[in-house]
């Protein structure tokens, strides 16, 4: 019998905590989100021919040719980059051979313009860019690459 009488009140003390917790939750009031009345400053133009100005086009670019089917092909990525004004005097790629002689699975490729870089990826995954500070040697990307013709 004591037992039992045990098990009752043990059942209720939960159930009288599980409902002082939930009561707690219930308090909790999600404040309205208010939305500002004034329009903010319009932030300073980007100079259109700056890495900043140029890096969707420079993503475009990387993209389109990933979706035509390039691969991890360098040359036909400085291809469509020069065509899309890109020059080839600013420009770094890494090779789509590696050192052992088989095909890499992502290449690199890079544009420095002024004191900025806009780099790229392609590869298995797609693309991706990003722009970034030249390195201390004043290239883009990190080792040896090829020349860019």
């Amino acid at each position: 019998m004591k037992n039992r009488r045990a098990q009752r009140l043990m059942t209720a003390a939960i159930a009288g905590l599980s409902m002082l917790v939930l009561a707690g939750c219930s308090h909790t009031q999600l404040q309205p989100v208010v939305t500002p009345s004034e329009t903010p400053e319009p932030t300073a133009s980007v100079d259109p021919n700056s890495a900043a100005g140029r890096i969707g086009e420079f993503d475009s670019t990387l993209r389109e040719t990933w979706d035509a089917g390039a691969g991890v092909v360098r040359d036909l990525y400085i291809e469509a980059l020069v065509e899309a004004g890109f020059g080839t005097d600013s420009m770094e790629a890494t090779d789509s051979i590696d050192s052992l002689g088989a095909p890499v699975t992502y290449i690199e490729i890079a544009v420095r313009i002024g004191d900025t870089c806009i780099i790229g990826q392609a590869g298995e995954a797609g693309t991706s860019s990003m722009l970034a500070a030249p390195l201390q040697t004043e290239k883009c990307l990190v080792g040896a690459t090829p020349p860019v013709d």
